[in-house]
């Protein structure tokens, strides 16, 4: 039997699109490039399994009551994970408890007004210069330091010739 889609909804909604575990909030539907539809990098989690097999499954519910919204979690793919690997470690209490709170901060924040900033990064295009070396891709991060040269030439006169196609 499959998840209601209203059931999918409320989540959704009292989620906020965001993880519920603590302290992720990970974003769950992103933009993709321009001209590509939204990725999905969440998923829904049952708190106790949709089947007796499952990891916490054999916790006692009604089979109708396994795809209810009492019963789901919004989560990150990789926490998802963490909760099925770990069940003993996320009993069906600990991940209700995880929830409330959750959805306890989503309705806090909406309430305050507050605007968060995205937990993945805003898709730009840019440019980049350099004078130096050939860049064969772009690190993740861009450190810098001072240097006692302060002029082009001084820099230049210690790396020596650059060789041309390079």
């Amino acid at each position: 039997m499959s998840i209601p889609p209203t059931e999918l909804k409320r989540l959704f909604a009292r989620s906020g699109n965001r993880c519920a575990f603590t302290d992720c909030r990970r974003l769950l539907i992103v933009d993709a490039s321009p001209g590509q539809p939204p990725v999905t990098l969440g998923d829904v989690a049952h708190i106790v399994a949709a089947s007796p097999a499952g990891p916490r499954g054999s916790a006692f519910m009604a089979p109708a009551d396994r795809n209810r919204y009492e019963n789901l979690i919004l989560l990150c793919n990789v926490h998802h994970q963490r909760i099925d690997a770990e069940p003993a470690a996320f009993t069906p209490e600990r991940l209700r408890g995880i929830k409330e709170g959750h959805e306890r901060w989503v309705e806090q924040r909406l309430a305050a007004g507050v605007q968060d900033e995205p937990a993945v990064p805003v898709h730009r295009k840019d440019h980049l210069y350099s004078t130096l070396l050939p860049v064969a891709r772009m690190p993740m991060y861009i450190h810098s330091a001072r240097s006692r040269f302060k002029t082009e030439p001084e820099v230049q006169a210690r790396l020596g010739p650059l060789r041309k196609g390079r």
